[in-house]
């Protein structure tokens, strides 16, 4: 909610034209950023969240790939055969 005001309050110092206003605006827009993230990050390590799960899923995918089929080929041009 405080995003969307601060969000409104930037557009219509866009529309005034005023340097100030808006700077201000976007400044506290960048502090609920912040806090949202932190919030989010406190909430997910109270969870148990420790942000492995995108090493996992490339680990994962590694091993997908080293299962596929690798065929070792060689481009021959017919032209220069000749």
């Amino acid at each position: 909610a405080y995003v969307d005001k601060w969000n409104r309050e930037n557009a219509a110092a866009i529309e005034a034209g005023d340097l100030a206003a808006m700077k201000a605006a976007t400044d506290k827009v960048a502090q609920a950023s912040q806090a949202l993230g932190a919030a989010m990050y406190t909430m997910a390590q109270q969870e148990g969240h420790d942000g492995s799960f995108a090493a996992e899923g490339a680990a994962e995918d590694a091993a997908d790939s080293a299962e596929e089929e690798v065929i070792d080929a060689e481009i021959v041009d017919e032209e220069e055969a000749k």
